[in-house]
């Protein structure tokens, strides 16, 4: 059985939406820790092709 969800997201249509990001980019570019916090998403998202599927065969 399946149930709907429904999720929220910014519109990136809107007005002001991509000054508003870049505010907030730099806010967090200009933050304690954002160095530490960027080496760990690189670390954590960095592709290993070891990790690829293989076809069947």
């Amino acid at each position: 059985m399946l149930q709907p969800l429904q999720i929220w997201v910014p519109d990136t249509r809107a007005p002001g939406f991509a000054a508003e990001a870049r505010r907030q980019a730099r806010l967090v570019d200009a933050g304690p820790g954002f160095d530490d916090t960027m080496d760990f998403l690189e670390r954590v998202s960095a592709f290993d092709a070891a990790d690829e599927p293989r076809a069947p065969g």
